[in-house]
Order: structure tokens, then C-alpha cells, then sequence
């Protein structure tokens, strides 16, 4: 992989089995790159190419995500490796690309693991349970 592009073209071969959309907008300052959905569950992901940062914009909109109860990750590429944050992590550590633990980093491709870590139906209850703690709402 050479860049972001290479990363989205990455993901969707390695991942047919779920619906991709890239979304290029305008409109919706700071959306996030990519909604994905697969068994049932959908996920925003927002591509980062070899430690991008993520803009005011971005945060902003992957906050509101969240607090909806979204389901809602950063995946970072680089030649070496792809690295996967949990959006919620980045909020409670404060920061983008400063080193918020990451979920997974992978090598070598593994995307049954990768699908059942962002796709995971039991996760789903705890996103909200933890939207509680974060925002105490």
C-alpha cells in the first residue's frame, strides 16, 4: 500500500462480504470516509494514511456518531501495517495520532478477525453502555 486509496481498494478485497460506501461529501462536514455493514450491524470508518491526523470537523461529527450510539472507528494504514482505534478510545485519550491504544494491529491480513472485532453484535449493547460512562448521559 502507497496511500489512502490503496488502503480502500485493500479493505474492500479483503472484506467482499461487506457492503462498502465510500462517502466523498460536501455536505456533511467531517463525515467520515467509509459506512460499512455486514450481518446486520453498520460501522463508520474514517481511513488515516501512515498517521494522519484527524480534522476539528472530524472529530466533531465522529462524537455525534458516537453519542448516537454509533458504531464508529479510525483505520490506519501504513506500508507495513494496518491499525485499527476504537473512535471512543480517541475520545477518552484526547488525541489523534498521539498513541491511543490500539484494537488490533495486523502485519499480515486478517480479516475474519477484523470483521468480528468492528461487526461484533455483542459490542453493540456495550457501545451504548459506554456512551453512558463517557458522556454521563
Amino acid at each position: 500500500m502507497r496511500n489512502e486509496q490503496d488502503l480502500w481498494q485493500y479493505i474492500q478485497q479483503g472484506m467482499p462480504e461487506v457492503h462498502w460506501m465510500r462517502i466523498e461529501s460536501s455536505v456533511a462536514t467531517g463525515c467520515f470516509d467509509v459506512n460499512a455493514c455486514f450481518a446486520g450491524i453498520e460501522a463508520w470508518i474514517e481511513l488515516k494514511w501512515d498517521r494522519g491526523s484527524l480534522r476539528p470537523a472530524q472529530k466533531a461529527w465522529g462524537l455525534a456518531r458516537l453519542r448516537a450510539g454509533g458504531n464508529v472507528w479510525v483505520l490506519e494504514g501504513n506500508p507495513f501495517a494496518i491499525r485499527l482505534f476504537n473512535f471512543a478510545d480517541i475520545i477518552r485519550h484526547g488525541a489523534y495520532p498521539a498513541r491511543p491504544v490500539e484494537i488490533l494491529t495486523l502485519r499480515k491480513p486478517n480479516w475474519p478477525l477484523l470483521l468480528s472485532i468492528v461487526f461484533d453484535k455483542n459490542a453493540a449493547k456495550e457501545r451504548m453502555d459506554e456512551k453512558y460512562s463517557i458522556f454521563g448521559v
